[in-house]
């Protein structure tokens, strides 16, 4: 039988963040609030960060992947694209680790694990490339058996690391720096077809100059959805951001279904407007099922949330209580 870890003090440890959200019943158990609260604030960062790793060159990779005609070249152009900029980000990061330490958390005691962020950040740039060329190519089972790999990675690599070994928020920063790498070196692999040692410039302008205004969206939506753990960490403690945060995931499941709607939206529509068809009706439909789908989860949520909060998973309750 596993028996509870014993809980080790916020000031002996730091937080990793994870654009998987399959953990929360995990991390409330093992972490405490506060602990989780450094966790939420970094959380904030990397999926700020992420966007500014690609430029919003990854949008143009999906708007022209209908359209060319050479998308080997394509590909390779924005691989090697996304490459320099996320080694050149990471770098950044790592020489002023100590300065991003001070400014998230108001110490620089955690800048070891800011470190361990930038290396799963450049993972996982390598990561989204791939799948936003598989998504540009309307495969949806590929972007699907990714999708589950990765989650069931990152599952086991948590039960492992923090259950067994006890790690506890190291082990948080070390099951996603491990996972985002295993899983970067699957894609690669999986890549080496859909890239060269090819590239043109001119091909990276186009796409830069279409992709970079929607990177502005991207960053104003997530400061939007994540600015407020930084402002909560700034006036109240880690601990009540921890809280916050643990509470805050009961609501993503909408936010799981837009995203998913965004991924696929943009190759489609590139398709449906290549091959003329009647796009109006078809937009309309889609619409449409996306605002019943999302009025009927916002419904469940709205009326069964107490509910939801007190489920137990395999012992674990999703809250802290």
């Amino acid at each position: 039988m596993i028996r509870r870890p014993p809980r080790s003090t916020p000031s002996n440890s730091s937080a990793a963040s994870d654009v998987y959200k399959r953990q929360l019943p995990l991390y409330t158990y093992v972490l405490l609030p506060a602990e989780y609260g450094i966790y939420a604030v970094l959380l904030s960062f990397i999926s700020l960060a992420v966007f500014l790793y690609t430029m919003g060159i990854e949008n143009g990779l999906l708007k022209y992947s209908a359209e060319t005609s050479d998308r080997t070249l394509l590909n390779s152009t924005t691989f090697w694209g996304m490459i320099v900029l996320a080694a050149f980000f990471s770098s950044l990061i790592l020489l002023f680790s100590g300065n991003v330490s001070s400014i998230l958390l108001k110490q620089k005691d955690y800048s070891p694990f800011v470190k361990i962020a930038a290396g799963i950040l450049f993972f996982d740039t390598v990561t989204r490339f791939f799948i936003y060329a598989i998504v540009g190519e309307q495969k949806s089972k590929i972007y699907l058996s990714i999708s589950i790999l990765g989650g069931c990675l990152t599952i086991l690599l948590n039960v492992y690391l923090l259950l067994f070994l006890h790690l506890g928020l190291r082990g948080v920063f070390f099951c996603h720096l491990f996972s985002s790498g295993i899983i970067a070196l699957i894609v690669l692999i999986a890549s080496i077809r859909r890239i060269q040692l090819r590239f043109d410039l001119k091909i990276l302008k186009k796409i830069f100059l279409f992709g970079y205004p929607v990177m502005f969206t991207s960053i104003s939506l997530v400061m939007l959805n994540f600015f407020d753990r930084y402002l909560l960490q700034v006036f109240t403690t880690t601990a009540e951001v921890g809280k916050y945060s643990a509470a805050y995931k009961i609501g993503m499941m909408m936010n799981v279904i837009v995203s998913a709607f965004s991924t696929g939206a943009l190759p489609f529509i590139s398709h449906v407007l290549k091959d003329n068809k009647n796009e109006q009706e078809l937009f309309s439909k889609l619409l449409s099922l996306l605002f019943c789908v999302m009025i009927s989860v916002f419904t469940f949520l709205s009326f069964f949330t107490n509910e939801i909060v007190r489920i137990r998973v395999f012992g674990y309750c999703l809250l802290y209580t």
